[in-house]
């Protein structure tokens, strides 16, 4: 498989205009995370590091 970097869209799930730009994302093969801000820390976790490599880290969600 090829790179596994994908692209994180910071924004509210009823955003069209990032809607729009997440369709085109996926129709160039780009994959994408949306993560609502609304949601964390209640439903999403973050784990981030930044070293010599660049920013790097973990998005997960929480199970009920």
């Amino acid at each position: 498989m090829g790179d596994e970097r994908a692209v994180l869209v910071v924004t509210r799930l009823d955003d069209v205009t990032a809607d729009l730009m997440i369709v085109e994302l996926n129709a160039r093969g780009v994959p994408v995370i949306r993560l609502d801000p609304g949601d964390f820390p209640s439903a999403v976790t973050l784990e981030a590091h930044l070293d010599g490599g660049g920013l790097g880290g973990l998005i997960g969600t929480k199970r009920s």
